[in-house]
């Protein structure tokens, strides 16, 4: 598992890494439709953010494996 905080990606098999998450949030990943969804990526924005803002932050390239 990699978690994106910020700029910074962090991946479980070099730390260990703990998500919450809220009922509503588990039933969308749970429900998540790898076809649409086809890196497996769920996001969650702080509020007053775009939709832009959002697209563009998720649309950075992912890291190699050695840039984790």
């Amino acid at each position: 598992m990699r978690v994106r905080i910020g700029d910074k990606w962090h991946d479980s098999q070099l730390e260990p890494i703990c998500i919450q998450v809220s009922e509503r949030e588990q039933a969308q990943v749970g429900g998540m439709d790898r076809n649409v969804a086809t890196q497996g990526m769920y996001a969650v924005f702080p509020e007053g953010w775009t939709v832009e803002q959002c697209r563009e932050w998720m649309d950075e390239d992912q890291p190699s494996d050695s840039d984790t």
